[in-house]
C-alpha cells in the first residue's frame, strides 16, 4: 500500500485518505459537525478553515483525555468502553492528520491511525487500497 500511496497523485491520495477516515468515522460512531464539514471539505480539495481545525484539534485531545482517564482508572485490564474511547479518538485523529496537510507523511499518518480505530483492519486497509488502484475516471 506504502507504493501506491507514495506514487499516486493528491487527488488519488486525498480520495483514499477520506475514504478510510469516513470509514473509521462511521465504524466508531463518531457524529459531529465539525467532523463531517472537516471531511467534507477535505474530500472536495478544500482547505479546512482555522476555526474548523481548531475545533476539531480540541474534539480529538478531548477524546484523548478521555481514553487516557479510563485507562488509567481501568489499569491493565481495559474495559470495553476505555477501548471504544481509544479507537474514537484515534478516528478523530486520522481526520487531524488528513486535513492539516496534503503531505504523503500526513496521508500515511492518518491511514495508520484510521485502521487503528477499527477491529477489522484488513477492511480499512482493502477501501484504501481500492481508492488508491481505481481509475480517476
Amino acid at each position: 500500500m506504502l507504493d501506491a500511496l507514495v506514487s499516486a497523485d493528491s487527488g488519488r491520495r486525498r480520495a483514499a485518505v477520506a475514504a478510510v477516515c469516513s470509514h473509521a468515522i462511521t465504524i466508531n460512531a463518531v457524529v459531529d459537525p465539525v467532523v463531517v464539514r472537516a471531511l467534507g471539505d477535505y474530500g472536495l480539495g478544500l482547505s479546512v478553515a482555522d476555526g474548523v481545525l481548531g475545533e476539531l484539534k480540541a474534539l480529538q485531545e478531548q477524546a484523548d483525555d478521555q481514553y487516557f482517564e479510563r485507562a488509567d482508572r481501568d489499569g491493565a485490564d481495559l474495559g470495553r468502553q476505555t477501548l471504544a474511547a481509544f479507537a474514537r479518538a484515534r478516528a478523530l485523529s486520522s481526520v487531524l492528520f488528513a486535513v492539516g496537510d496534503d503531505s504523503v507523511a500526513a496521508a500515511c499518518e492518518s491511514i495508520y491511525e484510521s485502521i487503528s480505530s477499527v477491529d477489522d483492519r484488513a477492511e480499512a486497509i482493502a477501501i484504501a487500497v481500492r481508492e488508491l488502484r481505481s481509475d480517476q475516471s
